[in-house]
């Protein structure tokens, strides 16, 4: 993958630990890494939250 990528994780994901994403990121050239607050394996509990760190990384990408 040679393009900016954000791996956003359910921090309540209750089969798949975070450290799995972080290691995720890591092997992508240029990734950044956020989990998401009281969200699980989907985002559906928190969307404004998941809207909010895409725009982040999407700003930043422009920004650079």
């Amino acid at each position: 993958m040679r393009v900016p990528a954000l791996v956003l994780w359910g921090e309540n994901d209750g089969i798949v630990r975070p450290d799995y994403g972080e290691q995720l990121c890591r092997a992508l050239p240029d990734a950044r890494f956020a989990t998401i607050r009281q969200a699980g394996i989907t985002a559906d509990r928190a969307p404004e939250e998941v809207a909010d760190a895409i725009e982040g990384f999407v700003r930043a990408e422009v920004k650079r």
